[in-house]
């Protein structure tokens, strides 16, 4: 395309289409937030960040595996993360604000290496503003649509670990350009939190040290590493004094070594084994899901190989060059994790996100870096504000398919039923509802599901976990824990369910005496 042509485009002259541009990108990216909004009252994983941010902020002792109660098989950065939401008084509030968390987690810190990238392209605050309100736009919607990214905006264990990663590289950025010791110790604290929120981005700790070999910065890499090591024994010291070290290590570490591997030929679903063997053992377990994953993910794989080369040995010092060189370290740091997760029993397609949504950020920023180096800013700024309301198209269809209205959600019937004065349920998948309505954590039935697969020795849960006068066990529409909390419970007999709580299943433990 020979932009010498548009000699006469000026962002003055055509600042109505710009405006009319953005306005349309904005208002379609507002109605399918909207949307996704509304449904994860729906969804029925919303309780997995959630419920152990209400509890962390009610005081509850969130890691408490033998006698209970269970809150949660996640890391404390998740609970952290989520706390904000315990100001809510309902379900449906706390819902939305878990919603409003996870994209302001999207949004600063992206918006902030935007900001940096194109800071001294654009001199104007306003052109500037309409750029990187473009690019978020684009970037979340592309995020929201890939099956393995699409949990950035659903309240999981996965959007905490992942926007506390980003900031780590917010704070890495400013450091190399001010050099000062409190930017570093940001970086250390935020890393630390990711690795708390959630384990595959463990490996994501070396980047700074990464990036400090590629540039001969050796003195900087021992600072750094006496940095991370005194912040994350800090961090972790506080974690073990107030939940207790052996609870800790038998949620966050043994339940999870004690995990399955799924020996299977796809790369998510399939006719699978279940195997008990080291990390060593499987390592050519991994070799295989590191092929399969290249079939299916080769263009990520490729462009970020391509962006590493190209980056490597350029002035790092730049912040487009140093943020799009840092992603790529981060995703081929993260990448073997995230594979390591996914070929264990019960992942899916979010055992990815880390991985996938750097590499696809990292395809973004490198696009975007040679779309301004050889496009002038106007013309660049104009085809940004085009693009953006295409790219909402897909999460506007999603969208689309959203309920009128939260009142019928799960959670928000449960907390209803509740605050009617009837006490004979126990909604135990997620409790939310009892934890605000009484103030009271209950044992989220998923952690001894999935305790009884790994350790099930260790596991005490039994109807005396119920809370007082509830003879009836409320799951999801799945009926999860059905069959698997019969060790606990006995046989469960499904029972009807009154109209008012149209979104759970209903059980009764046959021989319960309470």
């Amino acid at each position: 395309m020979n932009f010498n042509r548009i000699k006469s485009f000026n962002i003055i002259s055509c600042y109505p289409v710009v405006i009319l541009l953005l306005a349309i990108g904005i208002s379609l990216f507002a109605y399918a937030l909207y949307g996704l909004g509304m449904l994860l009252h729906f969804d029925e994983w919303v309780g997995r960040g959630l419920y152990p941010g209400l509890a962390l902020a009610y005081g509850a002792d969130i890691y408490e595996p033998f006698n209970g109660p269970h809150i949660t098989l996640y890391g404390a950065g998740t609970a952290l993360f989520y706390a904000p939401a315990a100001i809510a008084s309902t379900p449906q509030l706390a819902i939305w604000i878990s919603f409003l968390l996870n994209l302001f987690g999207l949004i600063i810190p992206i918006g902030y290496l935007f900001s940096r990238i194109f800071f001294h392209n654009f001199s104007k605050f306003t052109e500037l503003t309409i750029c990187i309100i473009t690019l978020l736009i684009i970037s979340i919607s592309i995020l929201s649509i890939e099956p393995t990214t699409e949990g950035v905006l659903r309240t999981h264990a996965d959007l905490p670990a992942f926007c506390f990663l980003l900031i780590s590289l917010c704070f890495f950025e400013a450091y190399i350009r001010n050099q000062t010791k409190i930017q570093m110790i940001y970086v250390c604290f935020f890393l630390t939190l990711s690795v708390w929120a959630k384990a595959p981005t463990l490996p994501a700790v070396l980047f700074p040290v990464i990036y400090f070999v590629s540039c001969k910065e050796y003195r900087n890499i021992l600072k750094y590493i006496t940095y991370l090591v005194f912040v994350f024994l800090i961090t972790s010291s506080v974690i073990f004094s107030v939940y207790g070290y052996e609870d800790t290590i038998t949620i966050l570490y043994k339940h999870l070594k004690a995990n399955s591997w799924s020996v299977r030929n796809s790369l998510f679903y399939g006719k699978s084994t279940l195997v008990q063997m080291s990390y060593f053992d499987a390592i050519p377990l991994l070799f295989r899901f590191s092929v399969m994953y290249l079939a299916e993910y080769w263009y990520i794989l490729v462009t970020i190989s391509i962006c590493t080369f190209c980056t490597w040995n350029q002035d790092s010092k730049e912040p487009k060059h140093l943020i799009i060189k840092n992603l790529c370290i981060i995703y081929f740091l993260t990448l073997p994790s995230c594979l390591a997760a996914l070929a264990h029993y019960g992942s899916v397609h979010n055992a990815l996100l880390f991985a996938n949504a750097i590499g696809i950020l990292g395809l973004i920023f490198s696009l975007v870096s040679l779309g301004i180096t050889h496009v002038p800013k106007k013309e660049f700024l104009f085809i940004a504000v085009v693009i953006a309301p295409i790219c909402t198209l897909p999460i506007v269809r999603i969208s689309k398919s959203a309920p009128d209205s939260t009142l019928l959600s799960p959670h928000q019937q449960a907390f209803e039923y509740l605050k009617s004065g009837k006490d004979d349920i126990y909604f135990g998948w997620y409790p939310i509802a009892h934890l605000l309505h009484s103030g009271k954590a209950e044992t989220s039935i998923e952690v001894p599901m999935h305790l009884s697969e790994s350790m099930p020795e260790n596991v005490v849960f039994s109807s005396n976990h119920f809370p007082k006068n509830a003879r009836i066990l409320a799951t999801n529409p799945g009926g999860f824990g059905k069959n698997m909390l019969q060790p606990y419970l006995g046989i469960l007999e499904e029972v009807d369910r009154p109209d008012e709580l149209s979104g759970w299943r209903l059980f009764e433990p046959v021989n319960v005496d309470k």
